[in-house]
């Protein structure tokens, strides 16, 4: 009967270990294998962010049943008074009427509208079923908001802290006066409790509104210590880290929790994290100070405790990552600074590119790629792995051998190439080699055949693309992507954020940043290269090594076009430098027509008398297909006026809602907003959401809150999809598809109107030329949004459509 299963709203992915989130008496000799710890299990544990709110259990008699229990428990001892049982099932549910009947009636009163066995009051079920409007009611009625439940002492704010509600926490402090500094039968105080429900928003509002002592008026709600110890001298840290939870773990360090309080048995949090085999934590423990070296009370470290709770792989991987080798010694660097490691990464590729293409030429191709440029890549590979990317990226995976105990760690391929300059240095070295080939090759060829301004106009041509190319890629390298500024301690800038964001109902993930701690501008997305949030993201190019956003998103198409038209003017360079090659014998040009893919005579001359140049010019022509997609991708999401991010954003959406279409709900934004908030004038509609990037869409004339099938079904059915993700095809695909359903953009004002918003700036007195070839506004953060002029740093809500466009 009762509503309580909507705290299954925050459970995450810590199901396996929900069984054992039981809690030994005080007073009990509490050993490393008691329930507190996971049981041991081969299974494989995930490097998650466990989010759990299951109810945490203690071995109490009075606790071990969970909140949801409570109602049906208690009132079936009271089977005699039906209108109490009436009363509290009102104040589950919300029936707000029916409250305010049998309180202004005189048939319950207020201030004893429990019975004697469990005490569990009225305001105790609202609370804990997030119904906000009857929270109100009572409190208005004086109802005690510091009234503890027989069983476990706890007040109402104990039980909307369990769950997560943050909005019954704030009306309950604010409003309210609830006293924040109480504590329960086992210790546990608001923080404990907002730790356990793992609701981020939570935690943050009692960091920042009750433990941060910069916050004058923190005294009148209610002064907490961040290190507070439960019972058995847990910290919230410590439960922080215990529950896998990252994100808590991250939020209570910012506020200077402490890394080195040990529980009664001599746990620390990194105790604790390392018997989750949470990599993330661990890392994040350790950057804030955490001693790898210390003991438990049974003279256990993190190894033995690694050992035996079967994450020693997982454990390995986070010292790797944080420095240390597998025995917690620091790892040898070669390299005093990043910077020259860096460099190392970036130059290797043009020198590779030269001698797997000088093999190519000088032996036949399958025999230099078994004896030379296979053998050459793997010993460059190995080298860089071992001595110069532990310099600066620490990125490895672990695994045990087959067979074996030994764990051994190794640089997947894919992090080695996207996450370093590599890709960077594979297209300095298509410039390098390209000009190599024009000035020491094609040119005195040229010069000393038929003259230096024979073909002057097109060696120009080629060099004019190539050395903007040049410098649009470092612009580019160098660039600001339009990092949204903010002042790390600036709290009372966070506090503000938060207060607008609960007075409209919207402190969420969505709309506050959990690693910037402000309100998060739209379109814009928290970058792990930048550690920053981006305006306008569209996303991370390891072929420049940077992110892509708002400031030089412009910059960037520049540079893809200037790179097409100079892989185009290299081809018409070359096939005049192969026509003027000697002419090869017919029988020699049939003979290597598989490989030339024709008959051609220019490319049967290059092939057969400068080989070097003609791989290049393969290579080139290969770089310039890819490319051709990237540009038509690019171009097609302009038409659209979306960003990569949010087109992947909104596939992404489409599945969760698939998923919790099937399966139980997911609350992947932390959303804990009472109904209540969203039908401000009681008619039961709910106000429409003018601000979401994911808007309602219009299906066979019914609005759903889902996104059609039209995207996915537009690429599941094709066996090459991974290929075309690769290469952005499947965005196109997408795209362009069509069905019965509409899928709405809502950053999609037109095709017309999103390309004057992309290309042009906000100087509307300027010239259209100007306008387009000006690679941002003054100030950069403004620019046109359905052709109004808006600050990217603070847009909060999408301008209107005057119509809705169909995609």
């Amino acid at each position: 009967m009762s509503n309580i299963t909507q705290a299954s709203i925050l459970n995450s992915q810590d199901n396996d270990v929900n069984e054992e989130h039981n809690i030994e008496d005080q007073n009990s000799n509490l050993s490393y294998e008691s329930s507190l710890i996971p049981v041991k299990s081969n299974k494989k544990n995930d490097d998650t962010d466990n989010s759990s709110t299951h109810f945490i259990q203690t071995n109490d008699a009075s606790q071990g049943k969970y909140i949801e229990n409570v109602t049906n428990d208690s009132t079936q001892q009271n089977n005699d008074n039906a209108v109490l049982l009436k009363y509290k099932e009102a104040c589950s549910v919300g029936d707000l009427k029916t409250v305010q009947e049998l309180i202004e009636s005189g048939i319950i009163e207020i201030n004893h509208d429990y019975d004697n066995i469990d005490g569990i009051s009225g305001l105790h079920l609202a609370s804990v079923n997030n119904r906000l409007s009857v929270v109100k009611y009572l409190v208005t009625k004086k109802a005690d908001v510091n009234y503890k439940c027989l069983n476990t002492l706890s007040t109402p704010l104990h039980w909307a802290a369990r769950y997560g509600y943050v909005y019954i926490v704030d009306y309950l402090l604010k409003v309210g006066g609830a006293d924040s500094t109480l504590v329960d039968s086992q210790g546990f105080n608001l923080l404990h409790l907002s730790v356990h429900s793992s609701n981020i928003m939570l935690v943050y509002y009692v960091l920042f509104f009750l433990v941060d002592p910069e916050y004058n008026h923190n005294h009148d709600l209610g002064k907490l210590d961040i290190n507070a110890v439960d019972n058995n001298g847990r910290t919230a840290l410590l439960w922080a880290a215990y529950q896998g939870d990252r994100l808590s773990v991250d939020a209570l360090l910012k506020f200077n929790a402490s890394t080195q309080i040990v529980d009664d048995q001599g746990f620390s949090p990194l105790h604790w994290a390392t018997a989750k085999g949470q990599i993330k934590i661990i890392n994040i423990l350790i950057e804030y100070g955490s001693d790898v070296a210390l003991q438990t009370n049974e003279g256990k470290n993190i190894m033995i405790i690694a050992e035996e709770m079967n994450t020693t792989i997982q454990l390995q991987q986070a010292l790797y990552e944080s420095g240390f080798d597998g025995n917690c010694l620091p790892l040898k660097k070669y390299f005093s600074k990043p910077k020259g490691a860096k460099m190392v990464v970036f130059i290797t590729p043009t020198i590779l590119v030269g001698c797997v293409f000088k093999a190519f030429s000088m032996m036949n191709f399958f025999l230099s790629l078994c004896v030379f440029v296979i053998p050459l890549l793997l010993i460059t590979m190995k080298l860089l792995k071992s001595y110069v990317l532990p310099s600066f990226y620490l990125k490895k995976t672990f695994r045990k051998k087959k067979n074996s105990d030994q764990i051994i760690g190794y640089y997947s391929f894919q992090s080695m190439v996207l996450k370093t300059p590599f890709m960077l240095g594979v297209a300095g070295a298509i410039i390098f080699w390209i000009l190599y080939c024009h000035l020491f090759k094609i040119i005195p060829y040229l010069n000393k055949k038929e003259g230096l301004l024979s073909h002057f106009l097109t060696s120009f041509q080629f060099l004019l693309f190539t050395i903007t190319s040049t410098v649009l890629l470092i612009k580019l390298v160098y660039s600001d992507p339009g990092i949204i500024p903010y002042d790390e301690v600036n709290h009372e800038q966070s506090r503000q954020a938060i207060a607008e964001l609960m007075k409209c109902g919207k402190y969420d993930s969505k709309n506050f940043s959990l690693e910037t701690c402000i309100r998060k501008p739209l379109r814009c997305k928290y970058s792990g290269f930048h550690k920053k949030l981006i305006a306008r993201f569209d996303h991370y190019c390891p072929w420049v090594y940077n992110d892509l956003g708002l400031f030089n998103h412009k910059l960037f198409i520049f540079f893809v076009i200037s790179a097409l038209l100079t892989g185009l003017s290299f081809y018409r360079v070359c096939m005049i430098y192969f026509d003027n090659l000697p002419d090869v014998e017919e029988e020699l040009c049939r003979k290597h027509r598989i490989i030339l893919l024709g008959d051609d005579d220019e490319f049967c001359n290059g092939f057969i008398h400068d080989k070097f140049t003609f791989n290049i010019l393969v290579w080139i022509l290969l770089n310039c297909i890819w490319v051709s997609i990237l540009l038509f991708t690019q171009f097609m999401e302009q038409l659209k006026g979306t960003t990569t991010y949010e087109f992947i954003e909104l596939k992404r959406e489409m599945k969760r809602q698939e998923d919790n279409a099937t399966n139980s709900y997911v609350n992947v934004f932390f959303e804990t907003a009472p109904e209540e908030l969203f039908k401000p004038s009681g008619n039961g509609e709910d106000e429409e959401d003018d601000t979401g990037l994911l808007p309602d869409i219009e299906q066979n004339g019914t609005s759903t809150n889902v996104l059609t099938t039209t995207m996915n079904a537009s690429t599941r059915k094709l066996c090459f999809g991974p290929c075309l993700a690769l290469i952005g095809l499947d965005q196109c695909i997408a795209l362009l598809k069509r069905r019965r359903s509409h899928l709405l953009l809502p950053t999609n004002y037109g095709w017309k109107t999103n390309l004057k918003d992309f290309w042009l700036t906000t100087n509307l007195s300027a010239p259209i030329f100007q306008r387009i070839f000006s690679l941002h506004s003054s100030p950069p953060q403004m620019a046109l949004l359905n052709g109004q002029i808006v600050d990217y740093f603070e847009l909060y809500e999408l301008p209107r459509h005057l119509d809705e466009y169909e995609v």
